[in-house]
């Protein structure tokens, strides 16, 4: 069964109470009951050390950031110089998926009337299908 909280009724239990409610404060049972915290805040500095970590963090991005952008277009240029045929094929590769995509209607397999449609014409007869 759950104890009853009990309420001290004179001076003595109220400050027995409290020294069994703060012993691992170690208060002393005559101090009043509302006491300040135990450290000095001072919001000054508070803030002072945000707005520092917070102009620390942009300036440490600002710096580092163009040197990562020039560090990998570094990069890509030595690629691209060492090898010039690859981006030739990437340009090949992306205009027959193009094509593949919005080009003409072509049977995939006749014998199981599967058709391959350009993506706009299969996006404009869904967007029918549902709106009907």
């Amino acid at each position: 069964m759950s104890e009853q909280h009990h309420i001290p009724q004179d001076e003595q239990e109220l400050k027995q109470a409290l020294e069994e409610h703060d012993s691992w404060f170690r208060h002393d049972p005559d101090e009043p009951h509302h006491q300040d915290s135990h450290g000095d805040f001072n919001p000054a500095i508070v803030m002072g050390f945000l707005g520092a970590t917070i102009v620390g963090t942009l300036g440490v991005a600002i710096i580092l950031f163009p040197w990562f952008t020039r560090s990998i277009q570094n990069l890509a240029m030595e690629q691209r110089e060492q090898n010039p045929g690859i981006l030739q094929e990437q340009i090949g590769r992306v205009a027959e998926w193009d094509a593949a995509l919005r080009g003409e209607p072509r049977w995939l397999d006749e014998q199981a009337n599967i058709i391959a449609i350009p993506i706009d014409l299969a996006i404009d007869q869904v967007v029918q299908r549902y709106n009907n």
